[in-house]
């Protein structure tokens, strides 16, 4: 029932709508209901229930179905979950316009859980996005230059990061730095994972030619 379940999040992730969300949230609440006494399958159940949500952005559903997780993983033994969890809700506030409740949100993804390192820099580039949406671009260019110190991350976060930043200083007005930026990204060694970050970054240089 479990591999069941997970496969109707993976479709319902793949294929997104209403119905197939709706198909993946059953699933994992019939694990519960066949097997209450198997802990380490149901309590993640109920986290996985909630992210089937957040594919079509329902806050509503999405923040109470995860806050029944929370309640059952009340001593936190799966900080791998509740950092994914504070994550997705804030990535749909920031989808619904709510960047205020956004930044607070995705804002607690480093401070209670310091080790989820990925999920750290996904919640900070997602903060970046809300800070540009709400016209604090200068914010938005410290968050991403600050996660970039501090955090190694992979080629294509490095990659998408300064791209990010090259483009934010570019509607700054601030050649320079946006130059900059976006030359880091251009001189990385081409791999077909950063195939979309380097085609921007040099059709973004174009201009400084």
């Amino acid at each position: 029932q479990f591999a069941y379940a997970n496969e109707a999040l993976t479709a319902a992730a793949a294929q997104i709508s209403t119905e197939n969300t709706k198909l993946a949230a059953l699933a994992y609440y019939d694990l519960r209901k066949l097997f209450p006494k198997e802990t380490s399958k149901t309590i993640p159940s109920y986290f996985y229930e909630a992210k089937a949500y957040s594919f079509i952005n329902d806050l509503p559903t999405y923040s109470s179905k995860f806050a029944q997780f929370q309640e059952m993983d009340n001593k936190g033994q799966i900080p791998a979950l509740q950092a994914e969890g504070i994550y997705l809700l804030g990535k749909i506030q920031s989808n619904a316009q709510q960047y205020n409740d956004a930044i607070n949100t995705l804002g607690q993804v480093e401070t209670k859980f310091p080790k989820e390192t990925k999920l750290i820099i996904d919640a900070r580039k997602e903060l970046a996005v809300c800070y540009q949406k709400s016209g604090n671009t200068q914010e938005s260019i410290r968050t991403l230059e600050e996660t970039l110190s501090k955090y190694t991350g992979d080629d294509y976060n490095q990659a998408y990061i300064n791209l990010m930043i090259g483009l934010s200083y570019q509607q700054l007005g601030d050649r320079t730095n946006a130059a900059a930026a976006l030359q880091k990204v251009a001189d990385m060694p081409s791999t077909p994972g950063l195939r979309g970050p380097q085609m921007a970054a040099r059709a973004a240089l174009q201009q400084y030619k």
